[in-house]
């Protein structure tokens, strides 16, 4: 009998918490939300012919990654040179997808421009969905974090042709960032705006209160962890509800995208400052506000 429901329980886990990052949830798949791995690579004839057309980066400043005309040729780097269109017109642009440099892989872009390939930027991580602008050209969500030990993850939604910079930096603020092991919702809702009544609202991976104190990883980050607390957020703290599920005990929670502006007391992310946090809160704690 207890197999039987323990079977039950696992099954119902994995209906309700089967996604595996927040990328599915805020940039689901679809007619102009694209996974990057779909667009073709540069053949090895095509990239003897560009190396002779392409503006070198060369060493960049605050890191040990460089780009040299011999990447065109290396083996290694077979099909990390991606064709697409990032400016909408009509011409292949090139992505170039780097290891051995960092943790993470390096990303180089260029644009197409007659028969030269100017250089745009650079930044680490790696590209998980093109998503298609008015232009018809695209924008890049980008994944970087969770290496050398770290147990935040960060998702950034850059447009490589935005050449503002001021633009640029205020839109830092648009990054989103989810704790190690969070849970996620199989199933959304509308999204819904709403703002903390408690303080101290608390912000978990999990639905469910676990706040026994783990010793070892408390060590680790250098502050007291409680099970599966990540953030507590002070009154009139604001957000977005996307799912919701009710415990064994009948009580709800929702899970929850917090806007990066708010205040936070206790926090586990670090120093995400601006980003947006995702997690499941207790509905005691918030207030639905009509849209």
């Amino acid at each position: 009998m207890l197999f039987k429901l323990f079977i039950i329980v696992l099954f119902n886990a994995v209906i309700c918490f089967s996604q595996s990052n927040i990328t599915d949830i805020l940039y689901p798949l679809s007619d102009t939300v694209l996974d990057f791995s779909v667009f073709p690579a540069y053949n090895r004839t095509e990239l003897q012919t560009l190396q002779n057309n392409i503006e070198i980066p060369g060493r960049l400043h605050n890191n040990s990654c460089e780009f040299v005309k011999s990447d065109f040729l290396d083996s290694v780097n077979a099909g990390h040179f991606i064709k697409i269109d990032l400016n909408g017109d009509g011409q292949p642009d090139i992505v170039f997808s780097k290891h051995g440099c960092a943790d993470e892989l390096f990303n180089f872009i260029w644009i197409k421009q007659t028969n030269q390939y100017k250089y745009i930027e650079s930044h680490f991580g790696t590209i998980l969905r093109a998503i298609k602008t008015k232009t018809s050209g695209y924008q890049l969500l980008t994944k970087y974090g969770y290496c050398c030990g770290g147990r935040v993850g960060f998702y950034k939604l850059t447009d490589p042709m935005d050449t503002n910079k001021f633009k640029y930096l205020k839109s830092q603020q648009n990054v989103y960032c989810e704790f190690i092991d969070t849970q996620f919702p199989k199933e959304l809702v509308a999204p819904r705006s709403f703002i903390t009544i408690t303080d101290r609202s608390q912000l978990r991976t999990s639905p469910g209160v676990n706040n026994v104190v783990d010793s070892s990883i408390s060590r680790y980050e250098q502050i007291a962890v409680y099970g599966n607390l990540v953030a507590e957020y002070v009154i009139k703290s604001t957000g977005k509800i996307l799912s919701s599920f009710t415990d064994n005990n009948g009580n709800l929670w929702y899970f929850v995208l917090m806007d990066g502006k708010n205040l936070i007391g206790y926090n586990r992310f670090y120093d995400a400052q601006y980003a947006y946090k995702c997690g499941w809160m207790n509905s005691k704690d918030i207030k639905i506000l009509l849209n």
